[in-house]
């Protein structure tokens, strides 16, 4: 039986049909489990952003820059009408 190295860390393998050693098969599954917990964040926060979101434009809140840094939708006579109120007048 001819002892393999490990693709890994480069050490000699004497199990058969391997490509890694004990030590490189721990890491790569810390890693693939790691990697799982991350996209599962990422899939639940993207979740959690889009029904808030999906939410928010069923209940009439404003995500434009202007509402948010309190700019009136628009001036009449002088008279700066704002996001909610245009919103009502819209409807």
């Amino acid at each position: 039986m001819d002892n393999m190295t490990c693709v890994g860390c480069g050490e000699e393998i004497a199990g058969e049909g391997d490509i890694y050693c004990s030590d490189c098969k721990l890491d790569i599954r810390r890693r693939n489990r790691k990697r799982l917990l991350y996209s599962v964040v990422a899939a639940v926060i993207l979740l959690f952003a889009g029904t808030i979101f999906l939410y928010g434009e069923k209940n009439a809140w404003e995500f434009s820059w202007d509402s948010l840094l309190r700019r009136p939708a628009a001036v009449v006579n002088g008279e700066p009408i704002a996001w909610s109120d245009a919103r009502e007048r819209l409807d």
